[in-house]
C-alpha cells in the first residue's frame, strides 16, 4: 500500500509539472519532449554510467561513452572547432562546465582574474571562489552585453598578469551576446587571454540561425573552451551540459586502477550515460537540418511575440537573431501563470521550441484581461 502511495504522489507530481510545462514561457528550458513511454521505460530499467574519461574504454561495460563522444563530435562541429582538436564531455550542469573552463585558463594562466559581466549568469562568482581566483566585474551595457571599454580599462590596470575572460552568449535577461573578437582584442593588455564561452542558451542559436543572424560565437570566434547546455534548447529531460576545450589545453589527470588506470580530465568521474543518449537520440533524429529549422521556427515565433506585445504598449524589444523577448513586467498573477521573471525592472519571455504563436496569443489575451491592483485581495 505504501508503495502504491508512494507512486501515486509521483504520479501527481509529473501532472502538475506537466501543465506548468504546458504554458513554460519565461524559462530557458525547451519542455517539448519525443521521448517514447517504451524507450524511457528501457532505458529507466538499466544504470547508464559513463565512468572516466570518455574516450577511454569502459571497464565495467555499463556506461554509452560512444553516445558521449557522438554528442561531443556534433557539438564540436556546430562550435567551429574540428573534432580532432577537442576534448568534450557531458557535465551535470553548465555552471559546472563553466568551472571547467574557467578551471582550465587558471591552468594556463595562474596570477590571473577572471574578468566577467555584470549580466553574467549568477553561478559564475560561485565559480571563481571555488577555485579561489581574484573576481573583477565588468559593467554590461544597458542592453545586456559586455562594456568592452570597461573590460580594457580594468586590462590596462593589472597589466602583465594575463586575463581569464567569461563571455556570455545569450545573457540571462536580454539574450545578449558578448563579442568574442572584440573581447579577445580588449582583454590583450592585460597580457595572454583564455576566453570561456557560456553558450549555454544562446550558442546553438548563434551556430544554426538563417543568415546574416548566424555568427562565431564559441571557437570560430575565438574562444577557449565552450559550454552547451543539453536541456535548454535541446530539451534533454535530464540536465546537463556539454563542455568542449581545445585539446591541447587539456590535462589529463591519473585516475584509479578500478577504472581501467587511465588518464581523466573531466572533474568528476561518473557521468550520465542515459542524457548523453537521449541527447544523441535528439541530435539524430533531428539532423542538422532539422536543428536549424526549429532554431529558424524559434526566431519567428520570437519575432511573432515582440510584434503582438508591441501592440500592447509592452515596449517589446529583443537582439537581432535572439529568441528572447525583453518587455514591461506583467502584473505578478500573469508572472505567476506563465513562469515569467523579472530583474532590473524588466521581464522577458523565450521563444523555446515549445513556444507556439497559440501560446504567445493566450499570454497577450491574458495581459488584455482586468487585473487587481498590487497587493489589494482578489
Amino acid at each position: 500500500m505504501a508503495g502504491d502511495l508512494a507512486d501515486a504522489e509521483l504520479l501527481t507530481l509529473a501532472q502538475e509539472v506537466r501543465a506548468t510545462q504546458q504554458r513554460l514561457l519565461g524559462f530557458p528550458a525547451n519542455t517539448r519532449l519525443d521521448h517514447s513511454a517504451d524507450l524511457a521505460a528501457s532505458l529507466l530499467g538499466v544504470l547508464l554510467n559513463n565512468v572516466g574519461d570518455p574516450q577511454a574504454p569502459d571497464p565495467y561495460g555499463m556506461g554509452s561513452k560512444d553516445f558521449e563522444q557522438e554528442v561531443v563530435e556534433i557539438l564540436a562541429w556546430l562550435a567551429g572547432a574540428h573534432p580532432a582538436d577537442t576534448y568534450g564531455y557531458l557535465a551535470p550542469s553548465s555552471s559546472y562546465g563553466i568551472g571547467h573552463g574557467l578551471k582550465l585558463g587558471r591552468d594556463r594562466l595562474p596570477d590571473a582574474p577572471v574578468y566577467y559581466s555584470s549580466a553574467a549568469h549568477y553561478a559564475v562568482p560561485r565559480q571563481i571562489d571555488l577555485l579561489r581566483m581574484e573576481a573583477v566585474q565588468v559593467p554590461a551595457l544597458p542592453d545586456g552585453r559586455m562594456d568592452t571599454i570597461a573590460l580594457e580599462r580594468a586590462c590596462r590596470a593589472r597589466p602583465g598578469r594575463g586575463a581569464v575572460v567569461l563571455a556570455t552568449i545569450g545573457t540571462t535577461m536580454t539574450g545578449a551576446i558578448d563579442p568574442l573578437p572584440e573581447i579577445r582584442r580588449a582583454a590583450s593588455p592585460a597580457g595572454p587571454v583564455h576566453l570561456h564561452a557560456d553558450g549555454a542558451l544562446g550558442g546553438l542559436v548563434a551556430a544554426l540561425a538563417p543568415p546574416p543572424e548566424r555568427r562565431p560565437w564559441a571557437f570560430d570566434g575565438g574562444a577557449d573552451s565552450v559550454t552547451v547546455s543539453g536541456h535548454k534548447f535541446l530539451g534533454c529531460p535530464i540536465p546537463c551540459a556539454i563542455v568542449l576545450a581545445r585539446k591541447d589545453l587539456v590535462r589529463p589527470a591519473g585516475q584509479g586502477e578500478y577504472v581501467g588506470n587511465h588518464r581523466d580530465a573531466t572533474l568528476a568521474c561518473s557521468r550520465s550515460g542515459l542524457a548523453a543518449i537521449l541527447l544523441w537520440r535528439t541530435l539524430a533524429r533531428l539532423g542538422l537540418g532539422g536543428l536549424e529549422k526549429q532554431v529558424l521556427g524559434c526566431l519567428e515565433v520570437a519575432d511573432y511575440a515582440q510584434q503582438r506585445l508591441t501592440e500592447l504598449g509592452l515596449h517589446a524589444w529583443r537582439h537581432p537573431g535572439s529568441i528572447t523577448v525583453v518587455l514591461d513586467p506583467p502584473p505578478p498573477e500573469v508572472r505567476a501563470r506563465y513562469s515569467i521573471p523579472v530583474e532590473d525592472g524588466i521581464a522577458h519571455i523565450i521563444a523555446m521550441p515549445h513556444v507556439t504563436p497559440e501560446l504567445v496569443d493566450e499570454f497577450c489575451d491574458a495581459l488584455h484581461q482586468p487585473h487587481p491592483p498590487a497587493g489589494s485581495r482578489s
